[in-house]
């Protein structure tokens, strides 16, 4: 929905003048229109206006110009009564007045930003029905399976909506970033965000979102709030908030541009750090994240539909399923599979252990053909050459075979895990 709104946006709304008729008399027709008149210089409420936005809205809403307010469709109202909170009455009516003044394309502000197909399916059982016409995973070739577009497969997830004030299910965080995350490392992050709002280009975008990611999991930064490995340096509610108003300066950005495709993974890498922010403070039982189960499954998710190659299926799948979408659980680890570029062990990121979530987590009458496609595109890998590394390579594969088959062993009849068994021992014997 957002790709159709974002390219009918596009179009250009001209005025079109009638010049007068000459004289009878001397038989001149028509002239051209002479030059339009200069537009009227803007008032003082829209340029009071204009600088209170930088000044006093900015900072959250990471756009400094106030295109998000327009773009998202704000009413006055709401505009005024959240402007209150930090500036006085009349700065508030002359936000409302550069607003109105902006000539920007108009969405309404409940929309569920980069909602995958453009619309809601109601239940996890839907996703068969729409990807394959049945509830059932059908015989796919790899290929196949690799032209479903996450970006435009509709899921049964609500993604975030721009804003929510009873809630941080949105995008727009609570705070901006600290003094010391802005002024490590020389300023650095500072200077990169700075750089983007005068030169707000995809480069100076991706300089900026590097510097804000290093400054937040630093060692050497004492301001650092995502610092995992030492529970003395975590501030859960910090690096979830920080990671969240970075990953809004990525979003604007394509908003801005009619972007709808990856703008490059590192980028979107971002918004999984946000969803794995929210997941390290439930398993912490830290409640300073409100929300955490949904606010981990809904950022993951936007992460991984803009690049399916780059993300642990153990974490995401654990997500889904846990929210009773096993259905999509399964797809995400088969997607996941198939897009892994050769040379993918990391311990979650190994298309062995794609094939173990997918088989995990399919439904009953989905695991036959689940694990079937899982073996045989693992067996199309290996007969092309591509083979674990290191030993450890080697047993984590084996290991996860053997716990694929474990599950498998859970929900299919006595031939069928003959079946499957057979076809996971050709896997074993190419490794």
């Amino acid at each position: 929905m957002l790709k159709g709104v974002l390219s009918s946006t596009g179009l250009l709304l001209a005025a079109v003048l009638v010049g007068c008729g000459g004289s009878a008399d001397t038989g001149i027709g028509p002239q051209p229109p002479g030059p339009p008149p200069p537009p009227p210089p803007p008032s003082s409420d829209v340029t009071a206006g204009r600088i209170a936005v930088d000044t006093a809205c900015g900072s959250c809403h990471t756009a400094r110009d106030g295109f998000d307010l327009s773009f998202f469709s704000y009413t006055d109202t709401t505009i005024i009564r959240r402007a209150v909170k930090h500036v006085d009455t009349t700065t508030a009516h002359q936000i409302v007045a550069y607003i109105q003044s902006l000539s920007t394309p108009h969405v309404n502000e409940k929309i569920n930003l980069f909602q995958p197909g453009g619309r809601l399916l109601a239940t996890d059982g839907q996703l068969g029905v729409t990807l394959f016409g049945q509830d059932a995973w059908p015989t796919l070739t790899t290929s196949q399976l690799l032209a479903i577009d996450p970006l435009t497969t509709p899921i049964a997830l609500a993604l975030p909506i721009w804003s929510d004030e009873a809630s941080n299910l949105d995008w727009l965080a609570d705070t901006a970033p600290s003094a010391g995350i802005l002024a490590y490392d020389g300023n650095r992050a500072g200077n990169a965000v700075a750089a983007y709002d005068a030169a707000p280009s995809l480069t100076n975008l991706a300089l900026a979102v590097t510097a804000l990611r290093d400054a937040d999991r630093a060692k050497a930064n004492p301001a650092a709030p995502c610092i995992f490995t030492v529970a003395s340096r975590v501030n859960y509610k910090e690096c979830f908030e920080l990671r969240r108003w970075t990953s809004t300066l990525v979003a604007q950005h394509m908003i801005r541009n009619g972007i709808t495709r990856s703008v490059g993974g590192e980028l979107h890498e971002l918004w999984w750090d946000v969803g794995d922010a929210a997941r390290l403070a439930q398993n912490a039982n830290n409640t300073s994240v409100a929300n955490p189960s949904r606010n981990t499954i809904n950022w993951m998710y936007l992460g991984w539909m803009f690049d399916p190659s780059r993300h642990p299926t153990f974490y995401i799948a654990n997500a889904l399923a846990g929210n009773g979408l096993r259905r999509h659980a399964t797809f995400v680890a088969l997607r996941s599979e198939v897009a892994r570029p050769a040379g993918s062990w990391d311990e979650h990121e190994s298309i062995y252990d794609d094939v173990k979530m997918a088989v995990q987590y399919a439904p009953a009458t989905w695991t036959v053909a689940v694990a079937t496609f899982g073996f045989t595109h693992l067996l199309e890998r290996l007969n092309s050459g591509e083979h674990p590394i290191t030993a450890s390579n080697f047993a984590l594969a084996r290991l996860q075979l053997t716990a694929a088959m474990t599950e498998a062993a859970k929900k299919v009849s006595g031939p069928e895990l003959t079946a499957l068994q057979a076809l996971a021992d050709q896997v074993k014997a190419k490794l």
